[in-house]
């Protein structure tokens, strides 16, 4: 199976986006983008340094910059930053141009994962559950417009059901010719 579009996953932070994102290169045999990573690479520095040095609204748009320039690639699966789906102009773009899956993992194994990771910026002096818990109310809706939602509580799994729904869609135009 070959991706015809790219494939881009949205998340809350911890849903392991990162981690089934690299499964599923390698199960599809094409290339993986973390958009977070480019955002480091091409800023020469941390997430956490950008956060601190330049704030969350200049991580944004360095964010959404890095999305639009590996959307210029060969299809590819990329990892989205939890928060890159809740732009406007970003999520408009990838919903016409990408296959989007949520993964959607429950609250309490992203708690865990959490709590284990103190790198994430956007959890720095919050109690891990609240601060997902504000996170959540707040994306939620956004991430509900994605083409695929994927419930699963691990990465094996949620990179199974990505897929079986994508070679399902694959099976379903084929029939349609």
């Amino acid at each position: 199976m070959t991706l015809a579009r790219h494939l881009c996953l949205v998340g809350l932070p911890g849903a392991g986006k990162s981690t089934v994102g690299r499964a599923l290169a390698e199960r599809l045999g094409c290339a993986f983008a973390d958009s977070d990573e480019e955002v480091e690479r091409e800023a020469g520095a941390s997430i956490a340094d950008i956060f601190e040095r330049l704030g969350e609204a200049e991580f944004r748009r360095l964010e959404r910059a890095a999305i639009m320039r590996l959307l210029q690639r060969s299809p590819l699966v990329i990892a989205l930053g939890g928060g890159a789906f809740d732009d406007p102009s970003t999520r408009g773009t990838l919903l016409a141009s990408a296959v989007v899956a949520w993964l959607d993992v429950p609250q309490d194994v992203i708690v865990e994962r959490l709590s284990a990771d103190g790198v994430r910026p956007l959890f720095d002096g919050h109690e891990v559950a609240l601060r997902l818990a504000e996170l959540a109310a707040k994306r939620l809706p956004h991430y509900r417009q994605a083409q695929l939602h994927i419930e699963a509580a691990t990465s094996a799994a949620m990179t199974e059901a990505i897929v079986s729904a994508l070679q399902s869609d694959i099976a379903a135009r084929s029939a349609r010719r």
